[in-house]
């Protein structure tokens, strides 16, 4: 993958940058030739990552941010266009899982954070991004992409899941909606369903409530059977829908689970796919 060099002089914003999932992407964005801008309310989480990006020869920034907060979004945006000029790619990852509880049982204002940063989160850091890339020059044939990194149970039901069930489910909503309007900006939008992926969130998730679980067992039945995906198999799903081979998708809720994607991926980078049921 570090000869290709699909993203070549491109800029990724990448939240929820610290570990796991946006780790891993960040990783893999700086060896598909990207700058890398990782976020995460963390500065210790993310310098870590920068400096392994700098140690693999490539560029990053660490920038401190609370996605649900809009003048820290602001500045991250501000931040990354001094030092870099363009945001070519935003991939909004950051995410709380917190509370895990049946509805009347959990704080209020817990159930809120959760859509704040879930949810809102994603909208804040669009909406700073979209006017940089709306005006500015395309390298290749689109001037943007957003991928917004979204979950099954946005449409699953999940029993003590409301606050984070419900805002994935705006989440793919709002990327439907987002991509019509940005459509004619030569921008795409696109969510991305990781299947269940073994970071330090699901360690939290699978001991916590096992009586609010949908099905019970069911992450400790993943992990057994090896069903739980690394963080970098996830990133190179990432890395493909950044990528020109998917220019021409948009407004989509894509799932890493759908054979038709795996076999088009594996395709693109030039790999073998990863067989059904393996992670």
């Amino acid at each position: 993958m570090s000869e290709v060099k699909l993203l070549e002089n491109k800029v990724a914003i990448i939240t929820g940058g610290g570990r796991g999932v946006g780790r891993a992407t960040a990783l893999a964005l700086t060896e598909a030739g990207a700058d890398v801008v990782v976020v995460a309310r963390s500065r210790r989480a993310i310098e870590v990552v920068a400096e392994e990006v700098r140690a693999r020869g490539g560029q990053a920034l660490a920038i401190p941010t609370d996605v649900s907060d809009p003048a820290s979004v602001d500045l991250l945006v501000l931040q990354t266009l001094r030092a870099s000029g363009r945001i070519d790619i935003l991939i909004n990852n950051a995410s709380v899982v917190a509370p895990i509880g049946m509805t009347w049982e959990v704080p209020p204002y817990i159930w809120q954070r959760n859509i704040n940063v879930n949810l809102g989160g994603v909208f804040l850091c669009a909406h700073a991004v979209l006017p940089h890339m709306i005006h500015q020059d395309p390298l290749g044939d689109v001037r943007g992409k957003i991928i917004n990194v979204s979950s099954g149970a946005a449409s699953e039901i999940v029993l003590g899941g409301s606050a984070y069930s419900a805002a994935k489910a705006g989440v793919d909503q709002f990327t439907r909606v987002l991509a019509a309007e940005v459509e004619s900006y030569s921008i795409t939008v696109n969510s991305a369903y990781p299947g269940v992926v073994d970071t330090r969130a699901q360690t939290g998730i699978r001991p916590a409530s096992p009586e609010h679980a949908s099905e019970p067992g069911r992450f400790e039945g993943f992990h057994q059977m090896g069903g739980l995906r690394p963080p970098e198999e996830v990133a190179r799903f990432l890395l493909w829908l950044a990528s020109p081979f998917t220019d021409y998708v948009t407004g989509q809720v894509v799932r890493i689970d759908d054979e038709a994607v795996r076999r088009r991926m594996a395709h693109d980078l030039g790999e073998e796919p990863i067989p059904d049921g393996e992670g």
